[in-house]
């Protein structure tokens, strides 16, 4: 899968909402940073590399299905934390 752009693909990794006693408390909609992995991003977008984790404006981001898995599309700009 190849990117053009300033646009970058990402796999989330889907975040658990557990409380301080571990409850787990279901899917929140209202978290709007989202964590993924890079899978693919255009020939302008720096500083990325395949596999990095980062940290994502999850409102900017489009969602899409490809052979049957889902990924998000967002623009380099809409990328907020690379991990170390």
């Amino acid at each position: 899968m190849k990117c053009t752009g300033f646009n970058t693909i990402v796999k989330e990794i889907p975040e658990e909402a557990v409380s301080n006693g571990g409850i787990f408390l279901g899917e929140t909609k209202d978290v709007k940073y989202k964590r993924g992995n890079i899978i693919a991003f255009g020939d302008q977008t720096k500083n990325v590399s395949v596999g990095d984790i980062v940290w994502f404006d999850g409102y900017r981001a489009s969602d899409i299905t490809y052979k049957g898995d889902y990924f998000k599309v967002l623009r380099y700009e809409d990328i907020v934390i690379i991990e170390d």
